[in-house]
């Protein structure tokens, strides 16, 4: 199972810039989370490539990729181009969504209304919460601002896939994530890098 983004080339700059090649040792830098991800400058690598020319030659390279090597991978972005994604590859596509739908004028993030999230898990829209990334702006995965939708969670078949920071590891999660956990047989723990990934798998 892969974690895949399904972002337009747009969101990285005109023209997107080249990124680090996978087959190398990459170097995560930090920032500060209390200002905007800076993207590509966070990774240091020897060798960067050219990225693909357009949005639709992403998405057939990609899907090219994963039929080679007979991959699944949970794909989130915007959800009209992960519909996409998935419309050209429902047998190796997962469609995801998170929490955010956007920033305001201070870059901070705003949520999406846990009702609309409701009907859309209910119209197939998506089966995944993923990336669920309060760090990035700064915020524990104990902010209340997190609180509405973990609740839901614990009620629903959704998995919820996540990108936590070292809070995670310090204990300090939010109080429904307690009664997730211990509701539920199959939670799997792990880390990648420097960041927490949690996934629950509710079966």
């Amino acid at each position: 199972m892969l974690h895949l983004h399904a972002d337009p080339l747009a969101d990285y700059g005109s023209p997107p810039p080249r990124v680090c090649a996978g087959d190398e040792k990459i170097l995560m830098l930090g920032w500060d989370p209390q200002k905007p991800f800076p993207g590509a400058a966070t990774k240091s690598c020897r060798t960067r490539v050219s990225p693909s020319a357009t949005d639709e030659q992403l998405r057939q390279q990609t899907i090219n990729l994963l039929e080679h090597y007979n991959i699944r991978a949970v794909t989130f972005g915007p959800l009209d181009i992960v519909s996409k994604w998935r419309a050209a590859a429902p047998n190796r596509i997962i469609p995801a969504v998170n929490f955010e739908q956007g920033h305001d004028a201070q870059g901070g993030p705003l949520y999406r209304d846990p009702a609309e999230l409701r009907r859309l898990f209910a119209e197939g829209k998506f089966a995944v919460f993923a990336e669920v990334s309060p760090q990035y702006h700064g915020l524990s995965p104990a902010d209340p601002s997190q609180e509405a939708y973990f609740a839901w969670q614990k009620n629903s078949i959704s998995p919820l896939v996540s990108t936590w920071g070292k809070d995670l590891w310090a204990g300090r999660m939010p109080k429904t994530l307690h009664s997730i956990a211990s509701a539920w047989v199959t939670l799997c723990c792990w880390k990648m890098c420097w960041f927490g990934i949690l996934s629950f798998e509710f079966t």
